[in-house]
């Protein structure tokens, strides 16, 4: 799982498919930023995790979507429930590339408010606790359609 302005490049990909990963931990990689490749802090919205640890918390929680912002909606939520599951490990040895909107001019979405998002994620975390559903319950519920 990544964000769209997040890359790895195929040696990476590489390194990261021939590790003997354990599928009760999900993983965090390191990241560097384009075009020269200087380090940055992990991205905490990047994992590489299994199946089982994203279905043991039934997904991301599609009451988030359209809620981004403090954490990009229900990322941070979601981190905090897959930890309890499937606690991250750090990968020192495999990286990311961000490409931002300096380097790929569409890499970032800049054409929303995002203090409005921030908004409506803080309403829906202050709906979902008072409810005590911050879990994600039933994560397919919407219809959805193929635009592509």
């Amino acid at each position: 799982m990544s964000d769209i302005d997040h890359i790895i490049i195929p040696e990476m990909l590489v390194r990261l498919l021939t590790k003997p990963l354990d599928k009760t931990f999900h993983y965090t990689l390191e990241r560097v930023i384009a075009p020269d490749n200087r380090p940055s802090d992990y991205h905490c919205n990047s994992y590489l995790v299994s199946d089982l640890a994203y279905w043991s918390v039934n997904g991301y929680d599609v009451d988030f979507c359209g809620a981004h912002g403090g954490g990009y909606g229900g990322d941070g939520e979601f981190a905090r429930q897959l930890s309890r599951v499937a606690p991250r490990v750090h990968l020192r040895d495999v990286f990311l590339i961000r490409y931002g909107p300096d380097v790929v001019a569409d890499a970032r979405t800049t054409k929303w408010d995002r203090g409005e998002w921030a908004e409506k994620c803080r309403e829906v975390l202050s709906r979902k606790r008072m409810d005590g559903t911050l879990a994600s319950l039933n994560p397919v519920r919407r219809k959805w359609e193929r635009l592509i």
